[in-house]
């Protein structure tokens, strides 16, 4: 049998491979729809459970490989391997034409039969019923036979989850690459973007055993949440043993203690929406220890004394300086000399690290305190050394003297007069002299003398370790204006000074105002100072006679005796008892003579007025004898013992 005709077979063969791609390209559609869908779900998974792991991670990666397979073989396979055939096209256009029912199908398998085939039937209808469905094809509309429904709807829900997408990536663009690169590489360090991201601050991977932990975090992202915790645990007993401790949250970095660590553990941090950061390991390790240790202290250059070893809790002169020198049990990377004042000192290492050799300036009073060695590891272990000392550090005040005796700061002294004067000096830490400064104030030009009473031939520690020691120094002194050759007339200025080892001096806060007299004129001031007895005789006389019973008067009308010692030149009722002069001038035999008549009957506080003055201008040992005497002439019982 012959064939259909070319133009028939063309136009079936046509819309055949249209309805292919057709059902191929809507495969694929929902295909892809799917697979986006199915990797935005498990994206989605992966952030609301927040794998670090690498496990859990490639287990989402394997679920949107599996999907995707399953998408490809249900769809994509499935349309490829299910090809349309030439009848599936000819019940299409029948369907669409019903009044060719049967007759595109009959003449497309008539058409495929040879003429010779017994079980064909009839050629010639065979050949009718082909010519009629040439004929019939022209009414036919071939390239609507195509379906286009499946391919539309398919399209649309692309285009939907595509728009979605899109509305994903414009919201939270850095999300959407994050979950995709998260699902094909699972091993990257790729993580969800946060509001809230915690981060602690240096945190170490080893500490000594004993130390604390201290954690410091920070939100790079903002301040601390609320919520923000440290969570810790340690393996023990085959398990893992949780502890969480809320971190304080009133400044932007938060900080966190764990005091005396002793086992390896785990720390990480959750709050905000940062739930999900990866667990980090401290090792706990064998704190460093320093074997050998050796400190000497180097004193200030003008106490002239070699260094010596420092015993920790010695006080240290002010301007002296301590070298540490040691040996640890493993090598350092970094140690410091450490004062509870914050300030540091480095020390320097040896080629090994093991050998150290620290030493501080010139030490000041205001660093004394608490001394610490702090040591670093080559592994970055840091720790504090068990030793610590007890700085002092004594400033080197100035130097104190002062006058003890003699206690007047006026005096009047002959020449050949010895004066008895104590000094006394002291110092926080050494004395170096003593010394007493005349000047002679008459003199022109004015001259200045000094003698060295006493000097210290060189600096001496209490202890072989201790140079800070406190001197007290008396010195006792008798001192002869003759011996300077100091003449009457002349007018000293007297006062102590001192020094010590930083060559700091002092001088005494009195100073001695020395007049020096001759022995006349010595006996003249004298002479003055027993003249208010002889002005105070009539007075008390008078008093006597009005005031006292007991007491006899002498006066003119008394018995010839008393009568006849009057003195030439006596009234009746004036004392017979009057001052004896020589050359116009009182005696001091005739001052004696009216010291011993009336010196009793003065009342105290005349006395008293009367001393006063001879205390402060005579040496106080004559004051002394001078009083004594005043005071025997007062006792009743005078004449039955010899007066001073």
């Amino acid at each position: 049998m012959n064939h259909m005709p070319t133009s028939l077979v063309k136009q079936i063969e046509n819309v055949r491979r249209q309805m292919q791609r057709r059902k191929i390209l809507a495969a694929s559609c929902r295909a892809l729809a799917v697979l986006l869908v199915s990797v935005l779900a498990l994206a989605s998974l992966d952030r609301a459970l927040g794998f670090q792991d690498p496990v859990g991670r490639s287990l989402l990666t394997l679920a949107a490989i599996a999907a995707a397979m399953i998408i490809g073989r249900r769809w994509i396979q499935a349309a490829i391997c299910c090809k349309v055939s030439s009848l599936e096209v000819a019940h299409r256009a029948e369907q669409n034409y019903p009044r060719f029912r049967d007759l595109v199908t009959s003449a497309l398998q008539f058409s495929s039969q040879t003429q010779n085939d017994p079980w064909a039937g009839s050629l010639v209808l065979r050949k009718a019923i082909v010519l009629q469905a040439t004929s019939a094809a022209k009414e036919i509309a071939w390239r609507q036979l195509a379906p286009r429904k499946p391919l539309q709807k398919a399209a649309r829900s692309l285009v939907g989850v595509l728009l979605f997408l899109l509305f994903v990536a414009w919201w939270t663009p850095h999300g959407l690459s994050t979950g995709f690169l998260r699902l094909v590489n699972p091993l990257s360090a790729v993580d969800w973007p946060r509001q809230d991201d915690l981060q602690f601050i240096d945190a170490p991977t080893k500490i000594a055993a004993g130390n604390d932990l201290n954690l410091s975090i920070q939100n790079t992202r903002g301040p601390l949440p609320e919520d923000a915790q440290v969570h810790f645990r340690v393996w023990k007993n085959d398990r893992w043993k949780l502890q969480t401790e809320p971190v304080p949250t009133t400044d932007d970095i938060g900080t966190i203690s764990r005091h005396d660590v002793r086992e390896t553990l785990e720390i990480r941090a959750t709050g905000g929406d940062h739930q999900t950061m990866p667990w980090h390991k401290v090792e706990v390790v064998p704190p460093p220890r320093i074997e050998e240790l050796n400190m000497v202290a180097h004193p200030p250059a003008y106490i002239h004394t070699p260094p010596r070893f420092w015993s920790r809790t010695t006080p240290l002169l002010a301007g002296s300086r301590l070298e540490i020198r040691g040996i640890t049990d493993q090598p350092m990377d970094r140690m410091a000399l450490r004062h509870d004042n914050g300030q540091e000192f480095m020390a320097t290492l040896n080629e090994t690290g093991r050998e150290f050799n620290l030493e501080t300036p010139p030490l000041q009073p205001s660093m004394s305190g608490v001394l610490s060695i702090s040591m670093t590891t080559q592994e970055g272990v840091s720790t504090q050394a068990k030793q610590q000392f007890l700085l002092e550090v004594v400033p080197d005040q100035p130097p104190e003297v002062a006058l003890f005796k003699p206690t007047e700061n006026r005096l009047t002294l002959i020449p050949e007069a010895s004066l008895p004067i104590v000094i006394e000096a002291r110092d926080n830490i050494q004395l170096k002299s003593i010394e007493l400064v005349i000047r002679d104030k008459g003199a022109k030009p004015q001259t200045e003398r000094l003698t060295t009473l006493w000097k210290s031939p060189d600096y001496e520690p209490d202890s072989p370790t201790n140079y800070v020691k406190h001197q007290v120094k008396r010195v006792v002194v008798e001192w002869t204006p003759a011996s300077y050759s100091f003449q009457p007339g002349a007018q000293l200025e007297v006062f102590a000074r001192t020094r010590d080892f930083q060559s700091t001096e002092s001088r005494s806060d009195r100073t001695l105002h020395i007049s020096i007299v001759s022995e006349d004129e010595f006996r003249r001031v004298f002479g003055q100072a027993v003249d208010p007895l002889a002005d105070k005789l009539p007075e008390n006389e008078n008093q006597g006679e009005g005031n006292q019973d007991h007491q006899t008067t002498r006066s003119s009308s008394d018995s010839p005796s008393q009568s006849n010692s009057q003195q030439p030149g006596s009234t009746p009722g004036q004392s017979t008892s009057t001052v004896v002069t020589k050359n116009g001038k009182r005696t001091l035999a005739a001052a004696g003579d009216l010291v011993r008549d009336l010196w009793g009957s003065l009342p105290d506080r005349q006395q008293q007025q009367i001393l006063q003055p001879l205390s402060k201008d005579f040496l106080p040992q004559y004051a002394q004898e001078i009083e004594e005497y005043y005071r025997a002439l007062a006792d009743p019982d005078r004449q039955d013992r010899e007066l001073p």
